[in-house]
C-alpha cells in the first residue's frame, strides 16, 4: 500500500542511501547527547533508559570538553579560565544524578514508568507540554545563551547555543517519529479492515482511502491459490475478505 516504504527498501540498498544513513545517525546521535546536557536542568521524571548510564555517559562528553578544553583552546589564545563553564559542567553532574535517584527511587517502590519518556517540563506556562519542549525549552536555553555572551561568558554562551539547538531538532523528530507510528497504526487498520472493499473495486470513499489498482484486483480474483490460503486465514480476516472469494468462486464455477 505505501509506495514510500517500498521505496525506501530499494534505496536502502544503494551505496549513497547507506553513506547519508550513516550520517543521519551521527547528526542524530550529537543532537541526544548536547540536548541531553542541557534538558536535565529543565524536566523532571524521566524514564530509566532515557536518563540511562550509557545515554549519560555520552552526554557527560559535551561539558567535559568545553569545561577542559574549550578552556585549554581558549587560555592558549589569551582569554582566561572559564569558570562559568566549570560550575556548568558539576551542576550538570550534581542535576542528572539527582534525576538518576528519583528514577532509583521510582524503581523500588514498583511504580511503572515508561522507561523512555523524555520528561515533563518544569516551566510553569499556560500552554500545552508539547509547545513547551518543541518551542519553549529551546528558547529559553538560547536566551540564556545571548545573556551568557552579553556577560562575557563565551563558552558557556556556546554550550548553551548548541545545546539549544540541538534540543530543538532531537524534539521535533522525537515527536515526529512518535506522529509516524501513530498514523502507520491507524493506516494498518484501516487497510485490514477495508481490504475486502478495496479488492471489490469499491470507491475510496467508501474505504476510507484504501484503494486498489484494477491489475492486482484481476489477479487477485483469478488466481487459483487464493481459496487455499484464504482457508488459513484468521476469522477476522476471512470476514473481511469473504466478498471478494465469493465472487472468485462464483467466476470459477461458472
Amino acid at each position: 500500500m505505501d509506495t514510500g516504504k517500498q521505496f525506501l527498501q530499494f534505496a536502502r540498498g544503494l551505496d549513497p542511501w547507506k553513506k547519508l544513513e550513516v550520517f543521519a545517525v551521527l547528526v542524530n546521535f550529537v543532537a541526544a547527547c548536547f540536548s541531553l546536557s542541557s534538558v536535565v536542568f529543565v524536566r523532571r521524571d524521566f524514564g530509566e533508559r532515557y536518563l540511562g548510564w550509557i545515554n549519560l555517559a555520552f552526554a557527560y562528553t559535551v561539558p567535559v570538553n568545553f569545561a577542559v578544553f574549550g578552556n585549554l583552546v581558549a587560555r592558549s589564545q589569551g582569554h582566561g579560565m572559564s569558570w562559568s563553564m566549570i560550575a556548568a559542567w558539576l551542576a550538570f553532574v550534581a542535576v542528572s544524578m539527582f534525576h538518576r535517584l528519583v528514577i532509583w527511587r521510582r524503581q523500588r517502590t514498583g511504580e511503572q514508568w515508561h522507561s523512555y519518556y523524555v520528561g515533563m517540563s518544569l516551566l510553569p506556562l499556560p500552554v500545552s507540554e508539547e509547545v513547551k519542549l518543541k518551542w519553549i525549552e529551546p528558547s529559553l536555553v538560547l536566551a540564556l545563551a545571548a545573556l551568557c555572551w552579553a556577560l562575557s561568558a563565551e563558552l558557556l554562551a556556546v554550550w548553551l547555543a548548541l545545546s539549544s539547538m540541538a534540543l530543538w531538532l532531537h524534539t521535533h523528530l522525537l515527536f515526529y517519529y512518535r506522529e509516524q507510528a501513530v498514523l502507520d497504526a491507524i493506516d494498518a487498520q484501516l487497510e485490514a479492515r477495508h481490504l475486502g472493499d478495496a479488492l471489490q473495486g469499491k470507491p475510496a470513499r467508501q474505504t476510507a482511502g484504501v484503494v486498489m489498482a484494477e491489475s492486482v484486483r484481476k489477479r487477485v480474483q483469478s488466481d487459483p491459490g487464493l481459496v487455499a490460503a484464504f482457508a488459513s486465514l484468521s476469522p477476522e480476516l476471512k470476514a473481511m475478505m469473504s466478498p471478494v472469494i465469493r465472487e472468485q468462486s462464483v467466476a470459477a464455477a461458472a
